[in-house]
């Protein structure tokens, strides 16, 4: 049966979705959070309920119905939302309670947004995003610049490189994408954001931000490479290739003496006595520097350790932010790796559920990027793969932007087919 909305409620949920996308990549600062219970939640978040209220008005209109294909991802969210329980009832904290109320806005969310995937057009929520990523990245830069002594590229507070990482991955993707499919005329804005984000990553010093981006560039090359004139790769090539070469090296040095931060901590103090120091303490640095260099040492030591917590509540989970303790760690640490967190904090259950879901995304858009060989769903897909591999080192399953990203390409994922390639009306090779 087809649904038909009035246009001025599709138009509605066209502003509320691009509003909502704009909100994923501003959703790291931290100024832009609000307190509940201990824990800070973004106003991407509370964007949702608008949408829901949208979604719900529509339905009683006779415009709009989940569509079948969501039908098992519904059945998953929702057991995936009952084994995450049982953790709430053991853990000695509300705070359990507070984060699955979280999820389960965002599993609606993922829902309603896959409902209205057919009224929504995907290049300009793409555009959106990119947008407020530019905004993000510029405002962090400005930041990371008054900052006396700052090591890398953050959002407005200390020890956020990897979420501004994070956000700024796909905005690489899409500017990529555009920079290898659209006309002359724009031809040297895509080159120059592509650019500009990926010189942001690279600043963040995060290496599973490097890693997991050049896969999802990988999977972008493996669609597109026939699409795309031999010069465009090679500008491509060049965009990528030169600020690598001149700032990965720099993460393998060894860190400066000791002596030689206490002396650059000083001096800038000096400099600007009334901004607060960025450096926590005198030795932060090095602390930044030598966990670099030993990020594999640490990394195994939390897998021993999340080992040692799952073999003790296997089923039932800790319930969430349950911490670890390393040696390599001064403080009490989360698993750093979404899926081993899964099970931490829910059990495997969860974890069991979770997997269920990311691989019927993947399979759903994989299905519309190779049916439809549309350069949206195709960025998509690359943006979902450096998801799933940077899930592999940062517990983002859990955050606001994690979730936006995900319901994202299952806007790009549920598309009709018959409608897609319209994403690419107005593009030459």
């Amino acid at each position: 049966m087809q649904f038909n909305p009035p246009s001025r409620l599709i138009r509605v949920a066209a502003v509320l979705s691009a509003l909502w996308v704009a909100s994923v990549p501003l959703a790291v600062f931290h100024p832009l959070r609000v307190p509940v219970d201990g824990l800070r939640v973004p106003l991407q978040t509370f964007l949702l309920l608008p949408l829901l209220l949208l979604c719900g008005l529509m339905a009683t209109r006779g415009g709009l119905a989940l569509d079948a294909g969501t039908r098992r991802q519904r059945w998953v969210l929702g057991g995936l939302l009952l084994a995450m329980i049982p953790s709430a009832l053991v853990a000695e904290t509300a705070a359990t309670w507070i984060a699955i109320a979280k999820m389960a806005a965002h599993f609606a969310g993922f829902l309603v947004l896959a409902a209205l995937a057919r009224f929504l057009r995907v290049r300009h929520l793409a555009a959106w995003y990119v947008a407020a990523a530019t905004i993000t990245l510029l405002a962090s830069a400005l930041w990371t610049l008054q900052q006396p002594g700052a090591v890398r590229l953050e959002a407005w507070r200390p020890h956020s490189a990897n979420q501004l990482s994070f956000v700024l991955q796909p905005a690489l993707l899409i500017a990529l994408g555009w920079a290898l499919r659209v006309n002359r005329r724009w031809l040297l804005p895509a080159f120059g954001l592509a650019g500009l984000f990926w010189l942001g990553i690279l600043q963040t010093f995060s290496r599973g931000a490097w890693v997991s981006s050049i896969i999802g560039l990988s999977v972008l090359a493996c669609f597109t490479l026939r699409r795309a004139t031999l010069a465009r790769w090679l500008a491509a090539a060049a965009i990528l290739a030169i600020p690598a070469i001149l700032v990965v090296p720099r993460s393998f040095l060894a860190p400066p003496p000791l002596e030689e931060v206490q002396e650059k901590a000083r001096k800038a103090r000096a400099k600007a006595p009334d901004k607060p120091p960025r450096l926590r303490d005198e030795k932060r640095e090095v602390v930044l520097e030598r966990r670099a260099r030993r990020s594999l040492e640490a990394r195994k030591q939390l897998v021993e350790s999340s080992w040692h917590s799952i073999r003790e509540r296997p089923w039932t989970g800790w319930g969430y932010r349950q911490e670890l303790d390393i040696e390599l760690y001064r403080d009490p640490t989360t698993p750093h790796n979404s899926y081993l967190a899964l099970v931490i904090y829910h059990g495997i259950f969860a974890l069991a559920l979770a997997l269920a879901f990311l691989a019927m995304l993947t399979a759903t858009l994989a299905r519309a990027a190779w049916l439809s060989q549309s350069s949206t769903q195709i960025v998509a897909l690359a943006c979902l793969a450096s998801v799933l591999v940077r899930f592999l080192v940062a517990d983002f399953f859990f955050a606001s932007w994690g979730w936006g990203i995900l319901s994202a390409c299952g806007i790009a994922a549920y598309q009709p087919l018959d409608t897609a390639p319209e994403a690419d009306a107005g593009k030459t090779a």
